[in-house]
């Protein structure tokens, strides 16, 4: 009989290896592994094989605010499965998002300066690049057609469009609490910001989510995974490119003179309370299993690993 596999303290262990109890927090019992992972993924998670590390190889990951800053994209959402299956500590993954968006901005910074944005400029240029990105999805959403993961594309999208509240919490999370932006226009203009490239930012962002991706896709053995993978990585791709051509006469702080001024300590401080404000744990399963049930066979087995994702022992 083949061995079942499951995820725990970021390690894919056989039946035989799992070791790891879980208290039942209801009734001062213990469980195991078997009692937290549902039935549904019981069976059907032997499809996984080999003993893997799911912790971080690199520190390059998708960063929460310069990504979805720039390219507001839905397939942020199963992006976001991706790292949250690769991340089984919430607090590493947490860290290395940190790192990895600080890298991206100071390595997109070039010498010149140009005053800060008011508030007001800040969530208009916000606002406008979601509304180019979701614009972009849309035209964009047929070539996952050809990956051919369902026979009801409509239901999967239908899960991708159900997140676009969540999404939108957590760019107007970060918007709020990275504290980028001067209270008026006058007030900005005596603080000198550092001028950004923008389409050096998106490369750095796309280098960083591929480098993630393909370490995800090593560590993975089930060939449904990998083709949802694939699939969310080509929409993504196309976004990106409809995008930079929405945005080729100049990106919309290039175009009015002004910068976000993003220092690193809030920068953080905003990754780590958007993190808790917006339970991306839970908006992750639900997305998960919603695109289950769209028709994506073989996914419920990874969903249900979801429940046990940056859970500690009490």
């Amino acid at each position: 009989m083949p061995q079942r596999h499951f995820l725990t303290s970021g390690v894919l262990k056989s039946s035989a290896e799992v070791a790891v109890e879980h208290r039942d927090v209801t009734g001062g019992g213990r469980r195991t592994v078997d009692d937290v992972i549902d039935p549904q993924t019981r069976s059907s998670v032997g499809g996984v094989s080999g003993k893997h590390s799911l912790t971080a190889q690199t520190s390059s990951s998708s960063p929460s605010d310069v990504f979805c800053r720039l390219q507001k994209m839905r397939p942020c959402s199963l992006l976001l499965l991706v790292a949250a299956v690769h991340f089984a500590d919430a607090a590493k993954f947490l860290d290395t998002v940190s790192r990895s968006a600080i890298s991206v901005l100071h390595g997109s910074r070039r010498d010149g300066t140009v005053r800060q944005c008011s508030c007001v400029e800040m969530k208009d240029c916000y606002s406008s690049a979601k509304a180019q990105a979701l614009e972009c999805f849309e035209g964009c959403w047929q070539t996952i057609t050809a990956f051919k993961l369902t026979d009801r594309p409509e239901e999967l999208k239908a899960c991708f469009d159900a997140k676009k509240p969540f999404v939108d919490q957590v760019i107007d999370c970060f918007q709020e609490k990275v504290k980028a932006c001067a209270t008026d226009e006058d007030a900005g203009k005596t603080v000198s910001v550092k001028q950004y490239d923008y389409m050096d930012m998106i490369k750095r962002v796309e280098d960083a989510v591929n480098d993630q991706i393909n370490a995800f896709l090593r560590s993975i053995a089930s060939d449904t995974v990998k083709t949802v993978v694939n699939a969310a990585s080509t929409v993504a791709r196309c976004v990106k490119t409809c995008f930079i051509e929405k945005n080729k006469n100049g990106f919309c702080f290039d175009r009015i003179g002004c910068e976000p001024h993003i220092e690193d300590r809030n920068a953080r401080s905003a990754i780590r309370q958007c993190s808790r404000a917006v339970a991306w744990k839970k908006e992750v399963e639900q997305f998960c299993r919603c695109s289950s049930e769209a028709g994506i066979s073989g996914l419920s087995s990874y969903c249900g690993m979801l429940n046990v994702i940056g859970k500690k022992k009490k």
